[in-house]
């Protein structure tokens, strides 16, 4: 099952950057600390001329950036631009 989950995970990465050609993934969080495996999976489904060019970095910030830049957003909402006084 794991293997399945996988193979799909890699294939839609892969796929959005045969799409969009972007010079850089970031991964972060969870995904930060996937085994070098995962990361061959993602190159070997990218076509050759982007495969030389793509970079690939695992963001330095932890697992807990997300949840603190949503409640960061949600702040400056709530008191800078979302809130009549």
């Amino acid at each position: 099952m794991w293997d399945a989950a996988l193979r799909h995970l890699t294939t839609a990465i892969a796929t959005a950057t045969n799409l969009l050609n972007p010079d850089l993934i970031v991964f972060g969080g969870h995904l930060a600390e996937a085994p070098e495996s995962f990361i061959d999976h993602i190159r070997a489904g990218v076509l050759p001329p982007m495969r030389d060019v793509l970079r690939i970095e695992r963001s330095s910030l932890g697992p807990g950036a997300g949840a603190i830049g949503a409640s960061a957003a949600a702040l400056d909402q709530f008191f800078y631009s979302g809130m009549s006084r």
